[in-house]
């Protein structure tokens, strides 16, 4: 059919079709960014738990945190492999935060397991493995929405020859050092540089004035005018 040959019908019939595909399209846009929406709130105010390593000093610690907005619920964490700790006698898959699901864990948790010292996994003749795949599931606290997050490689390999971060007693210890050079330099022979009045100074002080009031009350002109003021008028 020729446009050029359509009549009025015929073109209203063509924009009522143009007008619900305009309409279509649309409402389509509009439920997407809806969903959008949607799906980034759910996103911000999810429970998100992460499994990683953690240093503190020589320490090697097996991190298990919720850094989401909302607690977590029946958290269940799954390695490819046993974790295998080169300190003699410890058996990591013991602790119950692997052997077990963790029944809560709000906002902020974090809970840490002792997994060895730095240097002992990297010994000249081979020693424990040092990569792991980890995987977590857990849902919100209603337990309506199930969460399982893609699997998160642990690897201890990039740490390697890494230098390690002094602990908090020693930074301490470094900025009181600078607290008490910074006094020194305030000071005056070891003592604050601040001028201060004794009380046997204020003592004395008193003393000379209360004997300037007695020597003026004994001085004769202060006699004379006694006596003219005891004189009857």
């Amino acid at each position: 059919m020729n446009p050029t040959d359509w009549h009025a019908a015929e073109w209203g019939a063509f924009g009522q079709v143009g007008a619900l595909v305009v309409a279509i399209v649309a409402g389509l846009l509009v439920w997407l960014q809806v969903h959008q929406g949607r799906q980034v709130r759910e996103d911000q105010t999810r429970p998100y738990v992460i499994v990683d390593f953690e240093f503190r000093g020589m320490l090697v610690l097996v991190s298990v945190r919720n850094i989401g907005a909302t607690p977590a619920a029946n958290v269940r964490i799954a390695f490819d492999r046993p974790l295998e700790s080169p300190t003699k006698g410890l058996n990591p898959q013991r602790f119950a935060v692997f052997s077990e699901p963790i029944a809560m864990m709000a906002p902020g948790r974090r809970i840490s397991v002792y997994f060895g010292m730095g240097p002992d996994f990297f010994p000249t003749d081979g020693g424990v493995p040092l990569r792991y795949e980890v995987t977590v599931s857990y849902s919100d606290l209603a337990g309506t929405r199930k969460y399982n997050d893609p699997p998160n490689i642990l690897d201890l390999a990039p740490f390697k020859h890494t230098s390690v971060d002094r602990d908090d007693l020693h930074q301490i210890a470094q900025r009181v050092k600078g607290i008490e050079q910074a006094m020194k330099q305030w000071t005056q022979r070891g003592r604050l540089g601040v001028s201060s009045v004794t009380q046997a100074e204020i003592d004395k002080r008193d003393a000379e004035y209360w004997d300037e009031m007695n020597a003026e009350n004994e001085s004769p002109d202060a006699e004379v005018t006694q006596d003219a003021d005891d004189q009857p008028s």
